[in-house]
């Protein structure tokens, strides 16, 4: 599969719009796998040892449905992941762990014929710091955190220019960036909400956003956000936690 990559581009306005009609709130549900399903896909991700991407942020291994693993995955999740988002096709499969947490962002790439959908997420392992313990019944407290506010790349630049998503160093704030939907006046986070979940970045990040739903990673469980909504991990290294893995299906409509 190729690179993680983001290219300089813009959505036309029709594909705006037909994202718009299918946007929706984030949700998340508890036991989407089985035992068993959680099981087998979290013994696939553990046995993990080359991460084709490393950054500072995350390690990614990202796979299309074509390839033998991502048919097996398909078989497992493809009928309950049509009854729960609809319609869609997918754009890729990817293992991610962890390093750091992330900031505020959204999953949204460019394709000249794509129509980015949604961002389903299956939590599969919590690692605690300085201990090479697995837990697998109870993890420690790590959220994914979705807010209201969107983002169609309606402030690219339209460079074409192809960059690697994986690290953070050059983001700005939301508030200030071109194109943003749903932006608010002044701060409707708390202070305490932002000390005891997102304190990985500064509470002025928070200016203008609003919290959509707030998905609690457990055994079995999966949650999705579109991808042009904007999202984060929380601080999960103030929790104990020193990594956390998953499995991400992007999907497109």
């Amino acid at each position: 599969m190729e690179e993680h990559l983001y290219e300089d581009r813009p959505f036309s306005q029709s594909q705006i719009d037909q994202m718009i009609r299918r946007n929706g709130d984030s949700k998340c549900c508890d036991n989407f796998l089985s035992q068993e399903e959680f099981e087998q896909l979290r013994s696939m991700c553990l046995a993990i040892k080359d991460w084709p991407e490393h950054g500072k942020v995350s390690k990614y291994k990202g796979f299309t449905e074509a390839e033998p693993v991502g048919k097996i995955i398909k078989r497992i999740l493809n009928d309950r992941m049509q009854e729960w988002i609809g319609d869609h096709t997918i754009d890729f499969y990817a293992w991610q762990e962890s390093i750091i947490p992330w900031k505020i962002h959204p999953d949204i790439r460019w394709h000249n014929t794509k129509i980015p959908y949604k961002m389903v997420l299956f939590p599969l392992d919590v690692e605690l710091e300085n201990s090479s313990e697995r837990l697998e019944t109870e993890w420690n407290s790590t959220w994914t955190i979705a807010f209201d506010q969107r983002s169609y790349l309606e402030g690219s630049k339209n460079t074409g220019i192809k960059k690697v998503g994986n690290d953070q160093e050059d983001w700005v704030r939301i508030y200030d960036q071109e194109g943003i939907h749903h932006l608010k006046e002044g701060y409707h986070i708390t202070h305490e909400e932002h000390e005891k979940y997102m304190s990985h970045f500064p509470y002025s990040h928070l200016k203008g956003l609003s919290i959509n739903s707030m998905f609690k990673w457990k055994p079995r469980a999966a949650g999705y956000h579109d991808n042009n909504q904007m999202h984060c991990s929380n601080n999960f290294l103030n929790n104990g936690i020193r990594t956390k893995r998953c499995l991400m299906a992007c999907t497109s409509q």
